[in-house]
């Protein structure tokens, strides 16, 4: 599987958390319990199947600097927002 399709299957298997926890779905379940558990069942099972077939791409990086092996330095940016702009060359 490529990355791009399994970044794909994370926004499908979010949609379904979602609407799992819409109030709709809520409204539902308390007349059918045992199918709501299911439910539940069957999209945490989806879940986890993803997270077991991972590539090593989607390994998060090291980033927190408290722990002595860390790769990366924090830094601290504010605001947040101005992060997504910020570059830290080597």
């Amino acid at each position: 599987m490529y990355a791009d399709e399994i970044a794909l299957r994370s926004v499908g298997l979010f949609a379904r958390a979602v609407d799992y926890c819409s109030t709709e779905e809520i409204k539902v379940g308390e007349t059918n319990l045992p199918a709501r558990i299911e439910k539940a069942d069957r999209i945490l099972g989806m879940l986890n199947e993803w997270q077991s077939n991972l590539p090593v791409d989607f390994t998060p990086l090291p980033a927190n600097g408290n722990l002595p092996t860390a790769v990366f330095e924090k830094i601290w940016i504010h605001p947040p927002a101005f992060g997504k702009a910020l570059s830290k060359s080597a």
